[in-house]
């Protein structure tokens, strides 16, 4: 065989190599991305003094079973003995929705000054299907909720108290204190019109205050929050 043939065949078995690996990369980003797929119907679970129990759905929209594990770990994600998932462990079945609650047993949370933080942790594992032949690429997925606990002295809705919050600037060093009960999630924060370019800031805890990073020493601060509902309240316009 001739060395320039020789050459052909090997390039074009190269670019038969790549298409394949290629199709096969494509194929196992398919299958984790499926595999990725329950769903919760909210972004936190709220419980009030007056309830007791919060309640969250769960919903599988795939072809494929799942076990579900359930676990509530506290604002560290450390193990808690204040609040308790039901079902712990449950199967959904493919196209169908479950109900877990998360309910307050510990007394002594009424008596608590402020808003109490936890995690509800969602393990989803799906079921090997037995009827497809070879090897099967599964992937098990770990969601995380926030638990709010509201004692008896905190009103059950945050409402517009998001509006207290208390900036300061000292050069160019940028703060925020939360003087409310309630735990604040940010959606965004920006100084001047400078949009494209956020501030870091994630959650203030009550009575705390947070340093916000890459702060640039503008007097202009903009910023919006996570409501009760998973919704981005209306922006919120600061003058230092």
């Amino acid at each position: 065989m001739k060395l320039s043939n020789l050459v052909k065949k090997h390039c074009l078995l190269d670019k038969v190599n790549k298409s394949v690996l290629l199709a096969s990369l494509m194929l196992i980003f398919s299958v984790f991305q499926a595999q990725a797929s329950l769903t919760l119907d909210q972004s936190r679970v709220i419980i009030s003094a007056q309830d007791g129990v919060g309640t969250i759905k769960i919903n599988n929209p795939t072809n494929r079973d799942y076990l579900i594990q359930n676990w509530i770990t506290d604002a560290n994600n450390g193990t808690q003995e204040d609040i308790f998932v039901q079902p712990p462990l449950i199967k959904i079945k493919a196209n169908h929705k479950v109900a877990i609650n998360v309910e307050a047993i510990d007394p002594e949370l009424e008596k608590k000054p402020h808003e109490q933080l936890y995690w509800l942790n969602v393990k989803e594992i799906p079921k090997v299907d037995k009827n497809q032949g070879g090897s099967q690429l599964l992937l098990v997925m770990l969601t995380r909720v926030k638990v709010l606990y509201r004692p008896d002295g905190v009103p059950a809705e945050m409402d517009k108290d998001y509006l207290k919050l208390k900036w300061k600037r000292a050069g160019n060093t940028l703060t925020v204190t939360n003087p409310t009960p309630y735990y604040i999630t940010f959606n965004k924060v920006w100084e001047g019109n400078n949009t494209a370019s956020p501030l870091v800031a994630d959650m203030v805890a009550p009575g705390e205050t947070l340093t916000i990073k890459n702060y640039r020493g503008s007097s202009m601060i903009h910023y919006n929050i996570i409501d009760d509902y998973g919704d981005n309240s209306d922006t919120v316009d600061i003058k230092l």
